[in-house]
């Protein structure tokens, strides 16, 4: 097909000719949290494990500074699309979004949220999908798919510290 100069502009903004999975945008946020071009996902925490390492992004510094900072208002502004799930002591970044496909029945619109956490020292990225129950069902990120992340961080966050306090006990132990 022909690709017009529209295309583009909407493509820009997540709209149109694109598909991606959960996957795939968490792989890609974790990259613009390190700020380098690729990341491979991991799925099985391995503590001893090399950090990636791959080229840098490739973006002016003060447009990556923005970019994150904007996703930081994401859940810390006041106007923020995901300020209902802020969590206490811990400020994170994220970008909402909703996208549509259309079926011979109607329209089914998807709830987005995706991104990373701690703010100033990533150490995990994330990909929210929900499906909308029904066909042309109005379905919002911030709404639907960020009080999950929510949840997931949390969850995270407490799993974290109970490996401290584990981890100066068991090393104490006696040798064998």
């Amino acid at each position: 097909e022909t690709w017009y100069g529209g295309d583009t502009v909407n493509l820009s903004i997540g709209q149109g000719y694109i598909s991606v999975t959960p996957l795939q945008m968490a792989c890609f946020v974790a990259s613009l949290a390190r700020g380098e071009t690729r990341t491979t996902p991991t799925l099985v925490h391995k503590a001893n494990a090399p950090r990636q390492k791959t080229d840098p992004i490739g973006v002016n510094p003060e447009y990556l500074k923005a970019l994150r900072e904007g996703m930081r208002r994401v859940v810390s502004g006041d106007k923020g699309s995901a300020r209902f799930s802020r969590i206490e002591g811990m400020e994170y970044a994220g970008k909402t979004g909703t996208a549509q496909f259309r079926t011979p029945q109607g329209t089914r619109e998807l709830a987005w949220f995706v991104g990373y956490a701690p703010f100033d020292n990533p150490e995990v990225a994330f990909a929210v999908l929900v499906e909308a129950d029904e066909l042309d069902e109005s379905f919002a990120g911030g709404r639907h798919a960020a009080p999950i992340a929510k949840y997931m961080l949390e969850k995270w966050r407490d799993k974290k510290r109970e490996a401290a306090q584990v981890a100066p006990k068991i090393g104490n132990l006696p040798e064998q």
